[in-house]
């Protein structure tokens, strides 16, 4: 009887995974818009790809467009893809969230066969990872058309992978589902390439201690050009086009030492209420009996994952301007809580969970169900609705007056793609991040722009420049304007061609 139980544990353990994802899903998106003003790139490219078969995004900001009016954002391409192949069949909006459930219930899986792995114990793995996933670092992001989610989804993918391969499981099979993850991180984020970095160094070691570093440094180039191929790919084509490797940005305002010390402090208060009950529970295990630790490679991996992803984060964002502007920001560091977390549960299973008496299990089960009922509470209230600008006049007026095909300049110009995907939407940014000049005239005359969107900002002056504000008021000189709608929250214009 005991031996079934036990056969039957991993078949029961993934439907509680299912289960668990597809409730925290349900939470999160039944009270969400999905939209950000970030999601519409990634919406456009999908809508092209699914209506032309090309991943290409009707968006652009203003100092790239200048330069390459046809050429794509800069953006990876991966959520793009991936919303564009169900697109046909489910629509737009409704690929998104099929690729956000998908990308949540995989996240839960991954998750659950890398401790399964690491420490050969099913219900660990389950609680662990139900744990990891009812957090809002990570099931919080179902309810955005970001890369958030789908990028933990790879990254917790590619873990898992790694974690067979390192167990002595070196097929082909294995391989290859280690480079299609390590390939769709790289697709999502550039700075995905910082996992195979940080694999090829554990697995390097590894072999450097077993005298097999000829034969591993082989299978890892083998590796590291699968994984990274796709992701050049993409970047030949961009610039065969004539696009520049990376878009003109001003130098950062972030220094080394306020990176890292936000890097820390985040990290701190995400894992803090962890590492005090953590440390509570070892001095109660010290006197119980010890039995073999978790391996120390497969703990060593998501911390050498974490440390590779920081170190380019922190070397990119104190290099060039990226919103925000004085932080690392919460969105870049949300990738970082998977395996801060997967480090240290592991780190608890071998110095606590493998020395559990009878009051460590009890004292174990208790702080893992005030954890789950502390970082459920934020799940079950949660509402995710429409930013900024969607709910203004200005928004909706736009969507109404602007044909299905014009050329639009507008600042949040984003948002405006998942009403007009078939549009050319030309976005002002902020000056703070981005370098670009404003010749209306020119932009006109050149590429045709036909309607000018503006949404008011309370510092339009120090964002835009002085003519933001000029605009807002009164008609933009050096072109002909045949209709105006000044509206409480921002100004349209249609604008005639240039002749």
């Amino acid at each position: 009887m005991q031996g079934s139980i036990r056969r039957l544990l991993p078949a029961l353990a993934g439907l509680a995974v299912l289960a668990s994802s597809a409730l925290a899903f349900w939470l999160v998106a039944r009270r969400s818009s999905f939209l950000d003003v970030d999601s519409g790139p990634y919406l456009s490219m999908a809508h092209h790809l699914a209506t032309r078969g090309r991943p290409m995004s009707g968006f652009q900001f203003l100092g790239t467009f200048e330069r390459l009016p046809g050429y794509p954002n800069f953006i990876p391409p991966g959520l793009g893809l991936a919303v564009g192949l169900f697109a046909p069949a489910a629509g737009l909006m409704g690929a998104a969230k099929v690729v956000l459930a998908a990308s949540l219930l995989g996240a839960h899986l991954a998750a659950f066969l890398f401790l399964r792995r690491a420490t050969g114990e099913v219900v660990f793995a389950l609680a662990a990872s139900v744990l990891l996933v009812w957090n809002l670092q990570l099931a919080g992001w179902a309810g955005l058309i970001l890369t958030e989610l789908p990028y933990v989804a790879c990254l917790l993918a590619a873990l898992a992978a790694a974690a067979r391969v390192l167990a002595g499981r070196e097929d082909l099979r294995s391989w290859t589902l280690l480079a299609a993850a390590s390939a769709g991180l790289a697709l999502l984020r550039y700075l995905g390439v910082s996992f195979p970095l940080a694999l090829g160094a554990v697995y390097l070691g590894r072999a450097l201690r077993r005298g097999e570093a000829l034969p591993a440094l082989a299978r890892l180039t083998g590796y590291w050009a699968a994984s990274l191929a796709p992701l050049g790919a993409w970047m030949l084509v961009v610039r065969a086009g004539g696009a520049p490797a990376f878009p003109g940005r001003p130098a950062a305002r972030l220094g080394l030492t306020d990176a890292l010390g936000d890097a820390g402090a985040t990290l701190l208060a995400w894992l803090g209420p962890y590492l005090a009950v953590g440390a509570a529970l070892w001095a109660l295990s010290r006197f119980g009996r010890r039995q073999a630790p978790a391996p120390a490679t497969l703990t060593l991996l998501p911390l050498a994952a974490l440390a590779a992803y920081l170190a380019l984060l922190i070397a990119v964002r104190t290099t060039s301007a990226f919103y925000p502007l004085d932080e690392l920001g919460y969105r870049y560091l949300a990738p970082a809580w998977p395996p801060a977390f997967l480090a240290g549960a592991l780190l608890f299973h071998g110095l606590v969970w493998v020395r559990r008496t009878r009051s460590v299990l009890l004292g174990t089960a208790a702080a893992a169900l005030l954890a789950l009922g502390w970082q459920a509470r934020p799940l079950l209230g949660m509402a995710l609705p429409e930013p900024y600008p969607f709910p203004t006049e200005t928004f909706r007026r736009a969507a109404a007056l602007v044909p299905p095909d014009a050329t639009v300049l507008s600042n949040f110009g984003q948002a405006l793609v998942p009403r007009l995907p078939e549009a050319r939407i030309v976005g002002i940014p902020s000056r703070q991040d981005f370098r670009y000049t404003m010749d209306l005239p020119a932009l006109v005359e050149r590429h045709g722009v036909s309607w000018l969107v503006l949404f008011a900002h309370p510092e339009a002056d120090e964002i835009y420049g002085g003519w933001f504000e000029r605009w807002l008021r009164a008609p933009p000189a050096g072109v002909e304007v045949q209709g105006r709608w000044r509206l409480a929250d921002g100004a349209i214009y249609r604008i005639a061609p240039s002749p």
